[in-house]
């Protein structure tokens, strides 16, 4: 087995299994170095046995010393035996009963009469001693792992045996495509006129190995925009699209092989079966014009045209609006001359160009791909086909002074060098940032020991955490290297910045596990993806607990303290600031009345990130702040009401109206029946669309608090009711 990655679980238990042996803990078993020769150091018969019998053989005969060996060895077997076909559930309990309860296994006791047969005897063999802990055999080992083949994905350059020469395309194809809308007659006369060049572009073997390059790159792109392939015609665009779906299928089938007889880590589970998702809802489609007899002409070479003029005459919305809508599956469309002009679809951010084209025509097909979009940093060309060595003439012509955007000089298209040396100018600022705070990457990255490791790692938090602006600062520096990285990708480069991007956004996910504003849930998963697995291939990487609601009263104040002072102050506050920030959501999402708290909140935090106060004082703060919202919380179980009662009952009695016990005991009668009310009658299925779901809510209301004490006005209860109509409608959907 080989040495795990500083960051594995692995690696954590080794070095804790270790220190339990330097305290003096005897009974350990470090399971890596188990096979020798293929025999087991452990006794076990083979690697899929998950019990390690020779010590509960032990274990079990030293708590039923008076047993026989036969009824240890059924203990055995019934504890070892194959679950397997149990739910995971009836597993569970089924082993949960026998170490509760003790294995009952039957055996034969001698009968000392000669005349009797021996008696079958019902026994208990006890697993765990429950009620003195210290008789049992506690046995420390490391957990299981997975190996097998690791789902790697490997970064290709273009192919370039693929890019044609001029001498190879002659101006007379690209003066004849330069029409742009090829008719029936056009298509031929190209065919005739270039008959050598034309044949060369679009011959099987050629094509063939650019439909595979497109599959591979789609998939391997950082920002996974929509993209077009353009083609010399109609007929090789359906011919791309055919091929790129064979291809396509190809690699589907192939990821549902490796998942049916491979194994993975979490993550690379994840991983594999996130992009099986993804092929298998890509929709692709052809983009052509229509021309007489084209059915007949299409099946002359071979071709199917009739499902393709049948999406693009009844697809509903049709395809322009698919292919515009980013959440549309609909994300390849091949094309020959519709949609290269007048086209917008911004979320489309590659081009592969496979068609001899000048000029205007070809300012206008750069443009499908550099409409601006969110995360999207560039738009890329893909030239199969040699093309820009016509961009200089064509930006001569069309760029500068044309309207379009370009200054004098300038060129809206550059070679992806500029964008490498972006990204390499971006890292140099982020390491910059972090050698000025004391953070060594390079130890962050080299660093063994698993404890060491850990405590190298909390100190670069601890110095990023020390202020909101410096925390700002980096996070925008990290989200910059990542946003430049995933635009080189699936450039070979990108292997240069691979690891010290990885650091860095591991950093930046590690300070966001202590904010209260983030899930890095959706974080996580796209760095995992970026990862290089060859580093940490094949180990389980510790990962993020799910969130979930937060009791303050579960804080241990003391123990709070007691860490903050003997630990990483900044990042315990950090903590706790994120702790009470989501409890303090929580309790403002329930009841609106609460946002005095909130206030009371933002100004501790816009004091602390002044620096007109020390760390020690914001713990303090926060700790005071945290019994608060405890005590808060706790007020409706006082009140005696549920907390969606006592926010209808905080409304009608703040702020500041006075009220005897009496009236006090009748409003919160009035809030119980007014949500009681409206839950059993008025709060319908998409009651706030409707007009009179709506009015009949707001009569309810009235009707209910019409019945508030005399110490309400006439004034004071129609705000009341617009109030409480507003607290139902922006917290009850229906």
């Amino acid at each position: 087995m080989k040495k795990p990655h500083p960051d594995s679980e692995d690696a954590l238990e080794l070095r804790t299994i270790e220190l339990f042996k330097e305290i003096g803990w005897n009974k350990t078993a470090n399971c890596y170095h188990e096979w020798q020769d293929d025999k087991s150091t452990l006794g076990r018969n083979s690697r899929k046995e998950v019990v390690l019998v020779p010590q509960l053989r032990k274990a079990l005969t030293r708590l039923n010393p008076d047993l026989s060996t036969a009824a240890i060895d059924l203990a055995i077997e019934e504890l070892t035996r194959s679950r397997s076909t149990l739910s995971l559930e009836n597993a569970n309990r089924e082993i949960y009963r026998l170490l509760k309860d003790g294995v009952k296994v039957k055996t034969f006791r001698r009968n000392v009469s000669q005349d009797a047969n021996d008696e079958e005897v019902l026994e208990t063999v006890k697993v765990i001693d429950w009620n003195n802990p210290s008789n049992n055999d506690f046995f420390l080992a490391s957990q299981f792992w997975i190996s097998g083949e690791i789902y790697t994905r490997r970064y290709e350059n273009r192919i370039p045996e693929l890019q044609l020469t001029n001498d190879d395309l002659n101006e007379n194809v690209r003066d004849i495509i330069e029409n742009a809308m090829l008719d029936e007659s056009q298509e031929n006369k190209l065919e005739r006129q270039c008959s050598r060049e034309y044949n060369l572009i679009v011959r099987d073997d050629r094509l063939d190995k650019i439909a595979a390059d497109i599959v591979t790159h789609f998939l391997a792109r950082g920002f996974q925009g929509k993209a077009m392939v353009i083609s010399i015609d109609r007929f090789t665009a359906i011919k791309m699209y055919d091929k790129v779906q064979h291809y396509w299928q190809q690699h589907l089938n192939q990821l549902r092989r490796q998942l049916q007889v491979s194994r993975f880590t979490e993550f690379g589970l994840k991983k594999i079966q996130k992009e099986i998702r993804y092929l298998e809802s890509t929709d692709m489609a052809v983009i052509i014009s229509s021309s007489q007899n084209e059915v007949e002409d299409f099946q002359n070479k071979g071709l199917d045209i009739t499902h393709h003029r049948h999406r693009l005459a009844n697809e509903s919305p049709g395809l322009d609006e698919k292919f515009k809508d980013t959440n549309n599956p609909l994300r390849i469309v091949f094309v020959c001359a519709m949609w290269i002009t007048g086209f917008d679809a911004p979320s489309c951010s590659t081009v592969y160009l496979d068609k001899p084209m000048k000029n205007h025509t070809l300012m206008q097909t750069i443009a499908r791909a550099n409409r601006v979009f969110k995360e999207k940093v560039n738009g890329l060309i893909v030239d199969y086909i040699g093309v820009f060595r016509n961009l200089q003439e064509a930006l001569a012509i069309y760029g500068s002074a044309s309207g379009g955007g370009v200054e004098e000089g300038d060129t809206p298209v550059n070679p992806k060098t500029v964008l490498v040396q972006e990204l390499r100018e971006a890292i140099t600022e982020a390491k910059d940032f972090c050698k000025q705070k004391g953070i060594d990457l390079n130890k962050l990255d080299t660093t063994q020991d698993a404890f060491e490791r850990a405590k190298v790692w909390d100190e670069a938090v601890e110095a990023v955490v020390v202020r909101e602006e410096v925390k700002k600062l980096y996070f925008a520096l990290s989200a910059n290297v990542t946003r430049l990285y995933k635009a080189i990708l699936p450039d070979t480069t990108a292997n240069e910045f691979s690891k010290t991007q990885m650091l860095l956004e591991k950093l930046a996910i590690k300070i966001r596990q202590e904010l209260p504003e983030t899930d890095i849930s959706e974080v996580m998963e796209e760095v995992e993806e970026l990862l290089d697995e060859s580093i940490i291939a094949g180990e389980f990487i510790i990962p993020d607990t799910p969130r979930q609601l937060v009791d303050l009263s579960q804080l241990d104040l003391e123990q709070l303290k007691q860490k903050f002072q003997t630990g990483y102050k900044h990042t315990e506050a950090e903590k706790l600031k994120g702790t009470v920030h989501r409890k303090l959501q929580q309790m403002v999402e329930f009841n609106k009345t609460r946002l005095n708290y909130f206030e009371k909140y933002q100004k501790m935090i816009e004091e602390y990130n002044s620096g007109s106060r020390n760390v020690d004082w914001f713990f303090t703060e926060l700790l005071g702040f945290a019994q608060e919202l405890n005590e808060e919380e706790k007020r409706a179980i006082s009140q005696k009401l549920t907390e969606e009662e006592l926010a209808i009952f905080d409304l009608l009695t703040k702020p500041n109206i006075n009220l005897s016990k009496q009236e006090e005991k009748e409003v919160k009668q009035i809030a119980q029946e007014l949500l009681a009310t409206l839950k059993q009658e008025k709060l319908v299925i998409d009651w706030r669309k409707r007009q009179q779901t709506r009015a009949s809510v707001e009569v309810a209301i009235k009707d209910v608090l019409d019945r508030l004490p005399q110490s309400y006005s006439d004034e004071m209860y129609e705000r009341k009711c617009n109030e409480v109509y507003q607290h139902i409608y922006d917290s009850y959907a229906g």
